[in-house]
């Protein structure tokens, strides 16, 4: 009975860090974008070095955090995979509805040019 109380409590605590942390990164990508635009707009007002430079970097750290942020995207689809397996999954059955929606022939066209349509049997 400890051990359902301890992996509840420390799955509450694990998504707290989670969202704590995720509300970090949202606002830092968010406080970043509005330093860039008031920087270009600074910078499109007097176009200086020095504006220029500081435009340069705020955008060298917003693809640095997006970057991050894909790097996450890919990992979380990597073990994704790696936990389906070779299970029939959603992943596998996304995958084979998008081949089989590609490998339907709607019509045909004959030498008249007229379009020849599949029968429903």
């Amino acid at each position: 009975m400890t051990w359902l109380a301890h992996k509840a409590v420390t799955r509450g605590l694990l998504i707290r860090q989670g969202a704590k942390l995720k509300r970090q990164l949202t606002e830092k990508s968010r406080t970043l974008l509005t330093d860039l635009k008031q920087a270009e707009t600074r910078h499109k007002a007097s176009p200086t070095h020095s504006n220029r430079q500081e435009v340069q970097k705020i955008r060298a750290t917003t693809e640095a955090l997006q970057m991050q942020q894909v790097e996450r995207a890919i990992c979380k689809m990597k073990t994704n995979y790696y936990r389906q397996g070779n299970r029939a999954g959603k992943i596998l059955t996304s995958q084979l509805r998008e081949r089989t929606s590609q490998a339907k022939i709607p019509y045909i066209n004959d030498d008249t040019g007229t379009k020849i349509l599949r029968r429903a049997m």
